[in-house]
């Protein structure tokens, strides 16, 4: 049994802020209206009452309102968000929004075995995978009798459900 692993030095990721959902498109615009609205009562020497004050109260509220409600139905917003991507944008980003749900915060080495650029670390994993996947010997010779064997079979029987098509784990153990 072989067991080993590769050494690496971790990143930090300090200072990361987590984003709010929809901030841009439903919170942004609330925030702006209301550091308008503040701006222009603090033009008018901030007064207590009137139509600005009650204005600049009122796009305050909506404002922490959105920003509560966001935050609370934090994973409502993102599972909506990730319905829209899907249906609008494709998979991609699709699926970059659920490995944030996933909430993985393990950052990508950057030395690994020595090796300090991209390229190198990928040279090193190839290396590394390249002797475990071929640590397993086989005989070229059964190898290809079974893949005749297996290509007769599904061109034998192509199109149909046939039990000689049904791999069981005991099949796949004896391979």
């Amino acid at each position: 049994m072989l067991v080993t692993s590769i050494p690496h030095s971790p990143v930090s990721r300090s200072g990361s802020r987590r984003s709010v959902p929809f901030w841009s498109t439903h919170v942004r615009p609330l925030k702006d209206s209301a550091l308008f609205w503040h701006a222009i009562w603090k033009s008018c020497d901030s007064p207590a009452t009137g139509a600005v004050a009650n204005i600049r109260r009122s796009t305050r509220a909506k404002y922490h309102r959105a920003i509560r409600y966001f935050k609370q139905n934090d994973q409502l917003a993102r599972f909506t968000r990730m319905g829209e991507y899907f249906v609008n944008q494709g998979r991609d980003d699709f699926w970059t929004e659920v490995q944030k749900m996933r909430g993985n915060n393990n950052a990508t080495p950057t030395i690994v075995d020595d090796c300090l650029s991209e390229d190198d670390i990928a040279l090193c994993f190839r290396e590394k995978y390249n002797t475990l996947y071929n640590s397993v010997g086989y005989v070229p010779e059964e190898m290809a009798r079974l893949r005749q064997e297996i290509e007769a079979n599904a061109c034998r029987h192509e199109g149909e459900m046939c039990p000689s098509h049904v791999l069981s784990v005991r099949d796949v153990t004896i391979a």
